[in-house]
């Protein structure tokens, strides 16, 4: 199944454009498919970080803390249990 081609236009300043096509010589690319690269890159970084949560040293610790104590499920968590043993939750 061939991959149908979308289009991109975009405006740039002359020395923006310059400075993409500088790059892609350097890199034997044609200007389209250096940008596209480059754009897809980006996407895919920004994606990335987007989905994992950065944490603080302090949050970290606080964070493990909390897994490692050893406290009883409080009235909600036992209430949540039952509900979901019986099917109703």
């Amino acid at each position: 199944m061939a991959t149908k081609i979308e289009r991109l236009d975009l405006r740039l300043a002359r020395r923006d454009k310059e400075l993409l096509e500088k790059a892609a010589a350097i890199k034997g690319q044609s200007l389209t498919s250096f940008t596209v690269s480059a754009l897809r890159e980006k996407a895919e970084d920004i994606l990335a970080k987007a989905g994992n949560t950065e944490l603080t040293r302090r949050d970290m610790n606080l964070f493990s803390n909390l897994l490692d104590e050893e406290k009883a499920p409080n009235a909600a968590l036992r209430a949540a249990a039952r509900r979901l043993k019986t099917g109703r939750g």
